[in-house]
């Protein structure tokens, strides 16, 4: 699942999908009960929340998946 993750996170970061197909197919994972890799969806997760609470944008939201995606090895790496 951790692949799909990244996946999304580079689509949405090469402008291939809106922040809301990224939201789509980020909260179902949030449901996995053995996630591989829970710190990577709790920090999108939490930026999404961010956004949703007017809190931030989504241009900081994008900044900030960046980061995250940059932190990752093999996140987001074409």
């Amino acid at each position: 699942m951790t692949g799909e993750i990244h996946e999304t996170m580079r689509l949405y970061l090469n402008g291939d999908i809106a922040i809301d197909s990224l939201e789509d197919r980020i909260i179902p994972f949030a449901w996995e009960t053995e996630f591989e890799d829970q710190e990577l969806l709790d920090a999108i997760l939490f930026e999404l929340i961010y956004i949703k609470d007017g809190l931030t944008d989504e241009s900081a939201f994008r900044t900030r998946v960046a980061e995250i995606a940059s932190q990752i090895p093999t996140a987001v790496a074409d």
